[in-house]
């Protein structure tokens, strides 16, 4: 039983990085499914795509691309080895795959998805993304900017501290963080 393969298929914004849709399948999801899934994640966010990327399995051919176009998205196929159209996909998948490593003994769908609904509160509620200068998916949702720190010196200036994470050649494990005062008059 330690052998059990699963599926699993995700919608994620590719803008937020916020994890819409998340569900296992105890065998390789359909068109239909796929649309399903899309078709949920559209009416809990009450909001829907205009562009949707995939990648180049056999559940994301012509009849998806003619259901999409029936909702008004546009779905795009990316090509074989291009990273980049993936990247946000694949960057979630390898957090996934660590994180489902570390409970080897989910033997059931029904298990498994009650762990992959814990996932994908924690993926969108409480991990900082790089990509958001440390903000979680939720709060760029929700519009949230980073809070300056205030104090007062000597009753005078209230200086204003800013910290962002800058990534360095586009590698998110390589960053600098960058720390500004701005003085600022107090006001009366």
């Amino acid at each position: 039983m330690l052998w059990k393969k699963f599926e699993i298929a995700a919608v994620l914004d590719g803008c937020t990085h916020k994890l819409l849709a998340l569900k296992v399948f105890a065998r390789r999801p359909t068109t239909r499914d796929m649309m399903l899934l899309i078709k949920e994640a559209t009416r809990r966010e009450g909001r829907s795509a205009r562009i949707l990327i995939s990648d180049r399995g056999s559940q994301f051919r012509r009849r998806f691309t003619e259901a999409c176009a029936s909702e008004g998205i546009t779905h795009v196929r990316s090509q074989v080895r291009t990273w980049q159209l993936n990247a946000k996909i694949e960057r979630f998948s390898r957090t996934m795959k660590d994180w489902i490593r570390a409970m080897w003994m989910t033997l059931t769908a029904p298990r498994m998805q009650r762990r992959l609904e814990q996932y994908k509160a924690w993926y969108s509620q409480h991990r900082v993304h790089a990509a958001h200068e440390a903000h979680t998916p939720q709060d760029r949702m929700a519009g949230i900017e980073p809070q300056p720190i205030l104090y007062t010196v000597r009753g005078e200036r209230v200086p204003a501290i800013s910290v962002s994470r800058h990534n360095a050649r586009g590698d998110s494990r390589l960053f600098r963080l960058e720390i500004r005062v701005r003085e600022r008059k107090r006001a009366a």
